[in-house]
């Protein structure tokens, strides 16, 4: 029956648009040399940041439980920890998947292990027959419901449905964007309708192309494997302000800025100081140039 279920989940993972592409894409995603390098969620784990020490702390207490409990793993116990074992030590955003299988486990380790300590204690003096047995301690599962009540209702109650209404949610938070979304921004540019390409800041491309596309498309947005590693190359000498950085925009004909101020410090202020390019939007966030 395990073959068969591994078999159905096989099969299911093939209903996508892509059919067998998705796997191709999987390991490219996962082994991109621009996301590895810059985004740390597509990192490995280390003992260098919080994450890696409890993804590695936890690998040494269950661990620990396998060898205490004497007890044999399942196959499809096998199969979990050594399938998510390898995400999570490929990266950061695999460790909860992590903690997640190998939670149940642990818990049976630890029970086996409870189990083998009661037997290895000396069996007590036989009782009076006139002598009341003690009676057993019956189980109470309510520290569980209140967990189940706790992470479930917290869910609920902050659910978009009802944030807005919700009197536990700060105003500001009240919204369905988020204070440093540049919507005021997106506004802008749809109503004034700067020269195509767009040059952008990459940490809005995914924002701005829901609001904007088709008629604006992102020089870059947060899919590190969508594009190849000479534009991620070329993002980051504009990015930085680099001194051919009016060179990389010329070659791509980018025609309209819109720029970060406090991420791309530098780039903002060559290209305020540049003849070539003329603001025509500034707000606390954000800053739109057009050339000349």
């Amino acid at each position: 029956w395990q073959a068969g279920w591994f078999a159905a989940a096989a099969a299911a993972s093939l209903a996508n648009p892509y059919f067998a592409g998705i796997y191709r894409y999987f390991f490219a995603a996962t082994n991109d040399p621009i996301a590895r390098s810059l985004n740390m969620e597509w990192q490995g784990p280390t003992l260098y940041e919080g994450t890696g020490q409890l993804f590695f702390a936890q690998v040494v207490i269950f661990l620990a439980s396998l060898y205490l409990s004497k007890r044999r793993l399942r196959p499809t116990e096998i199969l979990l920890v050594l399938a998510f074992g390898y995400l999570a030590l490929t990266s950061l955003r695999n460790v909860l998947w992590w903690a997640w299988v190998t939670a149940p486990i642990m818990a049976a380790n630890f029970a086996a292990w409870a189990e083998l300590r009661r037997a290895a204690r000396p069996a007590p003096e036989p009782e009076l027959e006139d002598a009341e047995a003690p009676e057993r301690t019956a189980e109470m599962p309510l520290l569980n419901w209140m967990f189940v009540a706790v992470f479930a209702g917290g869910a609920l109650l902050f659910t978009p449905l009802w944030r807005p209404a919700n009197p536990l949610v700060p105003e500001p938070a009240k919204g369905y964007l988020a204070p440093g979304t540049p919507s005021d921004v997106a506004e802008h540019i749809r109503s004034t309708r700067p020269p195509a390409p767009l040059f952008n800041y990459m940490e809005w491309g995914g924002y701005l192309e829901w609001e904007l596309y088709p008629e604006y498309r992102m020089f870059i947005d947060g899919r590190f494997e969508a594009r190849e590693v000479e534009v991620w190359n070329d993002y980051l000498a504009v990015f930085r302000g680099r001194a051919d950085w009016q060179d990389v925009l010329d070659r791509y004909g980018v025609n309209t800025l819109v720029l970060n101020r406090t991420a791309m410090p530098s780039l903002v202020r060559f290209v305020g100081a540049s003849p070539e390019w003329s603001k025509t939007y500034e707000d606390s966030m954000g800053a739109v140039f057009v050339r000349r």
